[in-house]
């Protein structure tokens, strides 16, 4: 079991982040006995509960005693990543009476990562939670950070806060069950931090595309990820010193995939997938880097996009204006770019026609290789 601390500014804002198989039994019951809470609310998606929910269940139940247990489901997909849902969630939790003393408990991927993030941000101006990612992409990059938000406007993550869970638990167990569409989306995220921080990464790409999960150390390749991640926080917790800007790689194209697309057509991690190809195709065109910078991110991201949609229908200059109007900008269209791999570089203003012909290239390349 691997045990990794995000020690944050202020008293009490220490969060850990344990990695293991068999998670839920060796760390939920000691995390939750320290916390003086009469109720917990289980937010799933139904598929969820139905494969993994049992066992948690079953994990609860030897410590709760007469503490209540409650659950809220909600559909899977970005599609329900927005206010209405999280107004339902307000809405159970005041109906059962929850306290800012009671705990939220997020068992999901990313979106029920945020919806219930974002939920125990507001809900009495702030109660507890506790990150059970679900997904490979949660387990090394969403759940980690306390970033939540949900889509509004058709714009991704348009509303959002900061709020830190009190701990995160990735079971490992969970994603044997995941669908290898799944698995190869949340796998982009790995790539991201090979090659904006760690080679070993990328190598483990390579085993993972030969063999697939089998032949990778799970555990290993998630706890990097996520003590990557957990640097970045602890420098820049609040995204104001461009340290966390940086882990955007490859995001500002693929959120406004996303967004052209009305969040129905590509996973979070095949828009990001094809983002950092357009991101490697820009820095070669802008002089950043060196030609074979592209042929790299080709070679490890388009098998992940095997099982995407073979039509993507995309207009080049629709996803760039969804770029110009990206939540992250300051003032102009701002772009993380590579020089190589280890030197990421924030790039303010880059010319439309090289950003518009990175995005028009990889496109056509990934109709022609997938067609």
């Amino acid at each position: 079991m691997e045990r990794i601390l995000l020690e944050l500014r202020g008293e009490d804002r220490t969060c850990a982040v344990f990695v293991g198989y068999g998670a839920y039994g060796h760390c939920l019951p000691e995390l939750l006995e320290r916390s003086d809470w009469r109720k917990a609310a289980l937010i799933s998606h139904p598929e969820i509960m139905e494969q993994h929910g049992r066992e948690l269940v079953n994990v609860m139940v030897t410590f709760m005693g007469e503490r209540e247990l409650h659950r809220f489901t909600f559909p899977p997909g970005e599609g329900h990543k927005n206010l209405g849902t999280v107004v339902n969630l307000l809405d159970f939790l005041l109906k059962r009476e929850f306290t800012r003393n009671d705990v939220i408990l997020a068992f999901g991927g990313g979106v029920v990562g945020d919806v219930a993030g974002l939920t125990a941000g507001i809900y009495h101006r702030g109660m507890p939670y506790y990150q059970l990612p679900t997904t490979l992409m949660a387990m090394v990059d969403s759940a980690i950070g306390g970033k939540t938000g949900v889509d509004h406007g058709g714009v991704k993550n348009s509303v959002g806060i900061f709020h830190q869970p009190k701990a995160v638990v990735s079971d490992l167990v969970v994603l044997s069950s995941l669908p290898s569409r799944e698995v190869k989306s949340g796998w982009a995220e790995v790539v991201k931090y090979g090659f904006l921080y760690d080679e070993s990464l990328l190598r483990w790409s390579e085993v993972f595309l030969r063999e697939g999960l089998g032949g990778v150390d799970l555990e290993k390749v998630v706890s990097s990820c996520v003590r990557h991640k957990a640097k970045v926080v602890m420098e820049d917790e609040w995204d104001q010193k461009d340290i966390r800007a940086v882990l955007n790689y490859g995001h500002t194209f693929g959120h406004a995939m996303e967004s052209v697309t009305g969040f129905s057509l590509l996973l979070h991690g095949e828009a990001v997938a094809a983002g950092m190809m357009m991101a490697a195709r820009a820095s070669e065109l802008l002089g950043l880097s060196g030609h074979g910078l592209y042929h790299r991110h080709r070679a490890l991201l388009m098998p992940l996009l095997s099982e995407a949609p073979t039509d993507w229908g995309l207009d080049p200059s629709a996803v760039y204006r969804f770029m110009a109007s990206d939540k992250k900008r300051k003032g102009s269209l701002r772009l993380v770019l590579l020089e190589e791999p280890g030197k990421p570089r924030l790039v303010e203003d880059p010319r439309r026609d090289i950003v518009l012909r990175a995005i028009e290239e990889v496109l056509e390349e990934l109709q022609l290789n997938r067609a």
